[in-house]
């Protein structure tokens, strides 16, 4: 029944958007494919995360510049003899110029060094501490938040690339199912015309109008149509199980529905050299390959920076004012108060033969010149599979063109041979064979119509185009 109730949802959904025909079939078209997709396919739903994933990654960068709520307690009593207790409970605030810490000292003991002791009531204490050398342009934080940017749009370019692929599959699979429908649609033609051919020619052969032979023809051809027919309807029911991979309801598989047929082609769309010098340029700009290439080349930049700015010493200045927590509020806060209470200091260290930061440096410039020669000849290789596929689609249209005339004569050779049949000039044998010349024609020419479409499709994914919109 669950199933049953899904299969009503999907019918009542596909019935909104499909054409139903004079016969009551259903026209699937590959529009109506695509939105289906949009809507319900897993695969969608899940690359659709891709973007969010990075912005939560920009989201995990940008906590490191949170502020920090810390509080440090060390207590010493050895044989009953307390010696001294250590308070420290500060907030420290990263910022782009350094880190601002406020905090509050109680340090308390007889014991302890003179250097450490705090007034009864304890110490405040506020300050800043600024990199003025390695660290002062760009550090790991920023690098990793500037990367982790980079990557929200990095990510995007892989949500349309996969998308691209996965429509590209769905609509390879959709004109593989037009063309084996309108195969079953001749090869039940043939069927229906040997049926009836056979039914007259045993009518004549009771009149005495006709020899015996023309039977076994007639039955011979009856029967290899027969066996066409049920190949091109088990191929046809294939088809439509291939294309039902890409068809969901929440969540859960459906099927094409038993009366669904794909759209009619009413001509060829040509394109032309301007829409393929535009396609090119497109392609050059905005392929998600490209785009996915020229974003690494863009993090790498930074990491070069970063590393480059490892080079420098490591020099970092440190001041903070003082004041005593009781008379904190009675303070004059003038000049002379920040210059006689106050702590400072700074640290400065650099390592002699710098070989791990000059390292770092050179992995990153090899890193970034593979990306940028990686970066030519995806953007060259691209450029070949729009070109090749254009020249396929050109070929195509031309054979199409004669194939359609060779049916046209195909027909009127046919329909001579009915005329001649009909004055007693011709035979069965030459009816059958020009008739399954015809319907062979006929199969040729849808097919080639499929693989015109397959190709149209493939030239818009070679170029990045997001065709399914």
């Amino acid at each position: 029944m669950r199933y049953i109730y899904f299969l009503f949802i999907f019918l009542t959904s596909f019935s909104a958007f499909a054409q139903i025909d004079s016969t009551g079939k259903n026209t699937f078209s590959i529009r109506d494919l695509y939105a289906q997709m949009l809507k319900n396919h897993p695969m969608v739903k899940a690359i659709n995360y891709l973007p969010r994933i990075a912005q939560e990654e920009v989201r995990i960068a940008k906590g490191g510049f949170d502020p920090k709520l810390q509080a440090d307690y060390v207590q010493k009593t050895l044989q009953d003899k307390f010696y001294y207790s250590y308070w420290d409970s500060h907030l420290k605030a990263p910022t782009w110029i350094g880190d601002l810490k406020v905090g509050y000292e109680l340090n308390e003991g007889a014991l302890m060094s003179s250097e450490n002791k705090t007034p009864s009531q304890g110490l405040m204490y506020a300050g800043l501490s600024i990199p003025l050398g390695q660290g002062l342009l760009i550090d790991a934080r920023r690098t990793v938040l500037r990367q982790a940017q980079i990557g929200q749009k990095m990510a995007e370019a892989e949500r349309i690339k996969e998308l691209n692929k996965l429509f590209f599959s769905a609509s390879k699979d959709y004109w593989e199912w037009y063309f084996r429908y309108n195969e079953l649609l001749y090869i039940q033609k043939g069927y229906q015309l040997a049926e009836e051919r056979f039914k007259f020619i045993q009518q004549r052969l009771t009149f005495g109008e006709t020899a015996a032979i023309d039977t076994i023809e007639a039955k011979i051809t009856l029967q290899e149509r027969t066996v066409q027919l049920r190949q091109a309807e088990i191929d046809f029911k294939n088809a439509g199980l291939v294309l039902s991979n890409h068809l969901w309801i929440d969540e859960l598989p459906v099927e094409l529905p038993f009366n669904a047929i794909p759209e009619s082609l009413t001509g060829l769309t040509l394109i032309d050299e301007t829409k393929l010098n535009q396609l090119i340029a497109f392609a050059q700009e905005n392929h998600p390959e490209l785009q996915k290439i020229r974003f690494k080349i863009a993090q790498l930049d930074i990491e070069r920076r970063f590393q480059q700015d490892r080079l420098k010493p490591q020099v970092n200045l440190n001041y903070n004012v003082l004041a005593g927590y009781n008379n904190a509020r009675n303070i004059n806060w003038g000049g002379d108060y920040f210059t006689n209470n106050y702590k400072f200091g700074f640290d400065v260290s650099f390592p002699i033969l710098l070989r791990k930061e000059r390292g770092k440096i050179f992995q990153t410039r090899f890193k970034l010149d593979q990306n940028k020669l990686d970066q030519s000849q995806t953007a060259r290789e691209i450029n070949t599979e729009i070109k090749a596929t254009y020249n396929e689609i050109v070929l195509l249209a031309q054979n199409i063109a004669l194939q359609q005339t060779m049916v046209n004569n195909l027909e009127i050779l046919r329909n001579a041979e009915y005329q001649r049949f009909a004055n007693g000039e011709s035979s069965v044998f030459l009816i059958n064979s020009r008739e399954s010349k015809l319907i062979e024609s006929q199969v040729k020419l849808v097919a080639l119509q499929s693989k015109y479409e397959k190709a149209k499709v493939m030239l818009r994914w070679a170029a990045g185009e997001r065709f399914w919109e």
